[in-house]
């Protein structure tokens, strides 16, 4: 029921009406009273509660002197939230492009909302146009695989060096970069900040290479083969 509560709280219901909620399609029909007793609360907020949740059209109550109430359908509810939701955004949309677009900046920010990261690390990726160098971990990396699957199909130029750390290293066309580590975030387009996280990043994926070439017991000229491509690799980006 916690996680149902989490969940419903998102949709701007309050802690109690996704108790009842929940409660209800466990069982149902039941008298409000019955609710209270149940769930431990105040009859008052209770009734309360329960006139709000049928104005939202999460339950329907029985005419009568006991007024029993039974939810509706969590998939019915579901759809009718993800509507009125699509519809508010389209109008907040229409309201907002009246103010314009920020201008873009090369100053470097800070994100402290992982949501907010990851969906600049997803934007960043989609737009790149050459290459995308990220490190992070192989669950991290999951949460990226359609969009980096994405840029190599629009030929772009994907790289990725797996660490053991949570973080988050990526920089898109020696342009934009996104920095994650410790619950915050840097972002920027500086061109210079950019190129150094790209540059490190290109380092980290020869070393890879000269160690995996080592494992293989790779040659000198081997060694010095896969140095040279990196630094054209370098080069090119």
């Amino acid at each position: 029921m916690d996680d149902a509560r989490h969940v419903l709280t998102q949709f701007g219901f309050t802690a109690l009406e996704s108790e009842i909620y929940t409660f209800l399609l466990q069982e149902s029909p039941v008298s409000g009273y019955r609710i209270a007793q149940a769930l431990g609360k105040p009859a008052a907020n209770t009734y309360k509660a329960i006139q709000t949740l049928e104005k939202k059209g999460a339950l329907m109550t029985e005419e009568g002197e006991t007024r029993l109430c039974r939810p509706v359908p969590s998939e019915e509810l579901l759809e009718r939230l993800a509507a009125t939701f699509q519809a508010n955004r389209q109008e907040a949309a229409a309201a907002l492009a009246k103010f314009g677009e920020p201008a873009q900046d090369d100053r470097i920010y800070v994100v402290r909302s992982n949501a907010q990261a990851m969906h600049q690390a997803r934007r960043l990726i989609v737009s790149a146009q050459k290459t995308v160098s990220l490190a992070t971990t192989e669950a991290l990396r999951e949460s990226f695989s359609e969009e980096l699957a994405e840029a190599e199909w629009r030929q772009v130029r994907v790289r990725v060096s797996l660490v053991r750390t949570e973080e988050i290293r990526l920089a898109c066309d020696a342009l934009h970069c996104l920095l994650w580590r410790n619950e915050s975030a840097l972002v920027s387009s500086n061109p210079a900040f950019s190129q150094m996280i790209h540059d490190g990043l290109v380092a980290e994926f020869a070393l890879e290479e000269v160690q995996r070439r080592l494992d293989e017991g790779a040659s000198t000229k081997r060694i010095q083969r896969a140095l040279r491509e990196a630094r054209s690799d370098a080069d090119a980006d």
